[in-house]
C-alpha cells in the first residue's frame, strides 16, 4: 500500500474519478451542455447546465461502467491535471533556455524560449493523461456509493454538489 491508497488521499483520487466517469456519462447524454468538476475527499462537484435529475443516474451508471471495466472514464481531456503537467514541463523548459549566456538579451533567449515551451507542450499532451491514470484519478471504485446530490444555483451557474459514501 502506498502513500496514493490511503485515507484522504485515495478517498480524492477516487471521487476525482468518479467525477470525470459522471461528466463521461452526462457528455454522453447532453452534449450540448458544458461541464465542469471538482473533487475532494467526500465528492464532488458538477457545474454546468445538468438536469438535477440526471445526476444520481449518472453517477450510478459511471460507477456501474468503471466496475465493469471501462477504466478510461476515469480519464477526462478537460481535467486541470493536463494544465498543470502542460504548465509545469513549459516552465522548467523555458526556464531551462533562459539561462544560457548571459551577454544576450531576452530578446535574443526569446526564439530558443518558445521552441522549448512548443516542444514541452507537445510532451504535456500525452503525458497530462498518463498522470491521472497513475496518480490523480483512480478506478478503484469498491466500497464507494452514491450518498447524496444537491443543487445550488449562484446567479446564471447550477452547480451539484455529489457526496460519495464509503
Amino acid at each position: 500500500m502506498g502513500l496514493l491508497d490511503i485515507g484522504p488521499i485515495h478517498a480524492t483520487r477516487r471521487n476525482h474519478g468518479v467525477e470525470h466517469a459522471t461528466i463521461h456519462v452526462l457528455s454522453e447524454q447532453y452534449p450540448q451542455i458544458v461541464l465542469a468538476g471538482r473533487a475532494d475527499r467526500t465528492g464532488f462537484f458538477v457545474i454546468g447546465e445538468a438536469p438535477t435529475d440526471a445526476i444520481a443516474p449518472a453517477v450510478e451508471e459511471a460507477l456501474r461502467r468503471v466496475r465493469g471495466g471501462e477504466h478510461d472514464l476515469v480519464v477526462h481531456p478537460r481535467c486541470g491535471t493536463n494544465l498543470v503537467v502542460a504548465g509545469v514541463l513549459a516552465g522548467l523548459a523555458s526556464f531551462a533556455v533562459a539561462g544560457g549566456r548571459r551577454d544576450e538579451s531576452m530578446w535574443e533567449k526569446l526564439p530558443r524560449m518558445m521552441l522549448a515551451t512548443t516542444t514541452a507542450l507537445l510532451f504535456a499532451q500525452p503525458l497530462g493523461p498518463k498522470v491521472q491514470e497513475q496518480w490523480t484519478t483512480s478506478h478503484n471504485f469498491e466500497g464507494a456509493w452514491l450518498k447524496s446530490v444537491t443543487r445550488r444555483q449562484m446567479g446564471d451557474m447550477t452547480i451539484h454538489r455529489v457526496e460519495i459514501g464509503s
